[in-house]
């Protein structure tokens, strides 16, 4: 009898843990964002994204950290707390619909958390470190190995030998895109710089460690993300990254965004994004190029005045 409790006990705690593991997994995504707000003084805000069919996020202070980097030195360490600010249900869905995150009845639902806190930096580096670690990614990727134990790691860079001094681009769009199987698609940032700077966007790894990039199944990587049958490019001026899935998965990808003013790099960031890809029953609409050509973009200097007419159908 000894021995079957024992044994039950150890299956009891093998399934509990295991459990617990299931459960654990939830990040989507998410961004690290600064505005400078005195003399070496930053508020750092940290954008998380959790899948509602997951566990929750906590609604208290997270511990971010900050470092130098070389050329800096001596080296510089140090942590502070980003109090919690709430929380915003942004799951794209009908009106009709119920989203996971208010109701049990809801499939799919996906939550964006905001915790901020101010940090003082030591003067006279041009490459310091904002960082964030936490467990686990979304445990419905398709495209890692053993996603729900992979990490989800952020990070933001800034050069503060710089006057005026630098914040770095802000985002209007989320992280979590829902696209259609065949049908091409195109992410824009929604990336905005508050002083002006140029911006320059590349595909990176996404990252588990601040030296390990994720593990990806074998045909994905971070220039394939959805697989060698599915290119993907990415305007390094714009941040608009353009593919058609050909498959039904959940993908990660990541995109560094690069700040210059005068030609001096002032700051970088990563942003850490999930897409599902769908299969769809509805045909996207289709639109004429700028008045009624091929040509689908323009350039305007900044304060000017634009007015263009295009044509969009539906069938």
């Amino acid at each position: 009898q000894f021995l079957f409790m024992k044994r039950f006990l150890l299956y009891l705690t093998f399934f509990v843990l295991c459990f617990a593991k299931a459960h654990a997994t939830h990040l989507m995504g998410g961004e690290i964002t600064y505005q400078c707000v005195g003399t070496n003084q930053y508020k750092v805000r940290l954008s998380l994204y959790r899948d509602c069919n997951g566990v929750n996020l906590p609604a208290t202070a997270q511990t971010m950290t900050y470092r130098n980097n070389a050329p800096c030195s001596p080296t510089v360490t140090g942590s502070f707390n980003a109090a919690f600010q709430g929380k915003t249900d942004i799951t794209p869905i009908c009106a009709s619909a119920s989203s996971r995150c208010s109701t049990s009845s809801g499939i799919y639902g996906i939550e964006r958390f905001i915790y901020e806190g101010t940090v003082t930096l030591p003067a006279g580096c041009s490459n310091w470190t904002f960082s964030f670690l936490q467990s686990a990614r979304n445990n419905v990727i398709t495209t890692l190995n053993n996603p729900g134990g992979q990490d989800l790691y952020l990070e933001a860079r800034l050069n503060n030998t710089v006057t005026p001094c630098n914040s770095n681009p802000v985002y209007s769009n989320a992280p979590t895109a829902m696209v259609c199987r065949n049908q091409p698609y195109v992410y824009n940032q929604g990336a905005v710089d508050p002083d002006g700077d140029s911006l320059v966007f590349s595909l990176v790894a996404p990252k588990k460690s601040s030296t390990t990039g994720v593990t990806y199944n074998a045909g994905y990587s971070a220039l394939a993300p959805f697989g060698a049958g599915s290119p993907v490019t990415i305007n390094p001026a714009t941040g608009e990254v353009s593919f058609t899935p050909a498959t039904v998965q959940v993908a990660v990808l990541a995109v560094l965004v690069k700040e210059f003013r005068n030609g001096v790099l002032v700051g970088e960031s990563t942003r850490d994004i999930q897409v599902n890809v769908l299969n769809c029953n509805n045909t996207a609409p289709v639109s004429t190029g700028i008045d009624s050509t091929s040509i689908d973009s323009i350039a305007v200097c900044g304060g000017a005045k634009v007015c263009f007419f295009t044509k969009i159908s539906d069938v």
